[in-house]
């Protein structure tokens, strides 16, 4: 089989490339800045940082992914000291974050942490005898990344819609290899127990890290 190689890296993180500072209207998208409309280096979490609020609020952040797929996460801001929360999913653009939940009294900006996913890769999880060995590589640079996996599908067929009948994809749950979990340098690892997809996370730094995927079994 021939093998799948995925490469990530992130430019360094921003709390306010996104939106800078400004205190939210319930009801009323924040003013994004440019970038947000022409995309982030590459698809990763979104950041809101918030300010103290009497009472909870929520922020419902709408973009795309870098395979162009519209995407949506309603972030929740609990009352009382202010705070950061980030997005689960990885998002290239933002076309729209609205606040909702009432009077907002604090400033908020919008930008990105150290965290960043790629896409999830599927493998043959039908093969009778399931290995694959994965090779993570730093290749340049310094940083933090996992190589993570799913027993979900992320090409499972869509069963919500918003409105306007977009599609809202499948948000599978992960979980990192033990054995490539963290890791600061190159590490090999493979693994027996049946997955259905495969991808890479970086969660600190700004180097450029590649994992090649071989599965046994199959000829290319």
């Amino acid at each position: 089989m021939i093998p799948i190689v995925i490469t990530k890296t992130l430019a360094a993180s921003s709390a306010n490339n996104l939106a800078t500072s400004q205190t939210p209207v319930s009801g009323t998208p924040l003013t994004l800045t440019a970038l947000a409309g022409t995309g982030l280096d590459t698809q990763r979490r979104v950041l809101l940082t918030f300010g103290s609020e009497a009472s909870n609020r929520t922020m419902v952040i709408t973009g795309k992914n870098s395979q162009g797929t519209v995407i949506s996460e309603t972030l929740s801001i609990a009352s009382g000291a202010g705070s950061t929360v980030a997005t689960v999913q990885d998002f290239l653009t933002v076309s729209q974050a609205l606040p909702l939940g009432g009077g907002w009294t604090a400033a908020v900006t919008l930008g990105t942490n150290t965290t960043g996913s790629t896409m999830w890769q599927v493998v043959n999880y039908h093969s009778p005898t399931f290995q694959i060995g994965f090779e993570l590589e730093l290749t340049s640079g310094s940083g933090t990344a996992s190589v993570e996996a799913t027993r979900d599908v992320p090409t499972a067929p869509i069963q919500i819609y918003t409105a306007g009948m977009g599609i809202v994809p499948p948000i599978c749950d992960p979980f990192p290899l033990p054995q490539l979990n963290n890791q600061t340098a190159d590490a090999f690892a493979a693994i027996d127990d049946p997955v259905t997809a495969f991808r890479v996370t970086v969660t600190a730094g700004t180097g450029l890290w590649t994992c090649s995927a071989v599965q046994s079994g199959f000829r290319s």
